[in-house]
Order: structure tokens, then sequence, then C-alpha cells
């Protein structure tokens, strides 16, 4: 499961790197994945306004605090996903996944899942780097 901020070149350069390495990446839950498409702004609501409110302020994003569905809602992925382990990429501008990181850490590492915080940006500087961690995180699976 990969997990995280990141969305377009950074996920493209680490989903790479893992299917390269023998990877499969079962479920992706970034900021346009899972988390934000799993639930439907009800169309036929009365206040419209108010439903696509109620919708945007149930994506567990780590802006909101305190943000307890974001481990429950990747406890259920683990199990419903099969999910052998969890790479949570951070960005490195993205302050507070990374400050959730730690919880997240916790809840995965809870469940018997290893778990795996990766820091990026854009950039191909830390390619090398991240080749080497994420072969050994595989590897260790």
């Amino acid at each position: 499961l990969l997990t995280g901020c990141p969305t377009g070149g950074v996920i493209k350069k680490i989903g790479e790197v893992i299917e390269r390495n023998g990877g499969v990446i079962v479920c992706l839950d970034d900021c346009s994945g899972e988390r934000t498409n799993r639930s439907m702004i009800d169309e036929s609501a009365d206040d419209i306004l108010l439903a696509i409110s109620d919708h945007y302020l149930g994506i567990h994003c780590s802006v909101m605090t305190p943000n307890d569905q974001r481990t429950a809602n990747t406890a259920q992925m683990l199990e419903q996903y099969k999910v052998d382990g969890v790479i949570d990429l951070v960005l490195l501008a993205c302050h507070t996944f990374n400050v959730e990181s730690t919880r997240m850490a916790s809840a995965v590492r809870g469940q018997g899942v290893p778990y795996m915080k990766l820091e990026t940006d854009y950039s191909p500087a830390d390619s090398g780097q991240i080749e080497n961690r994420i072969a050994a995180f595989i590897e260790m699976l």
C-alpha cells in the first residue's frame, strides 16, 4: 500500500521503483487516490453546498486534527487489499503528513504490517537512495 501526500510525478517516481524491484502497489492512498475518491457527493441533497463541504471535510487529510479516520481507514485497507507492507510517502514540503507519520507507523506496525516512511521531493537527486531503500524494504517482505 502506498500512502501519503504527493501526487503526479512523485507517485510515478516511487511507483516505478517499487515495480522495478518486484513490488506491486495494491492500493494508492495519496491525495488523489482512494482517500479522496471513496465517497461521492450526495447530488440529491437539499443543500448542495453543505453536501460538497461535508464531502471534502470527510477526507482524512493530515491537516485535519485529530485525524483518527486516516489510521482507521488504513487499517481497513490493510485487510481489504491483503497488504504485505506500507510505504508512507511524505513530500518534504508537506509538514502535516510528516508529523502524522509517527501515528501512521504505530497504527500499521500495530497490525503486524511492515512500514517504511519515505521522504522525497520532485527532483531526481535522491533516486539512488530511494532505489536502495525500496529494494531493501521489498526484499525484507
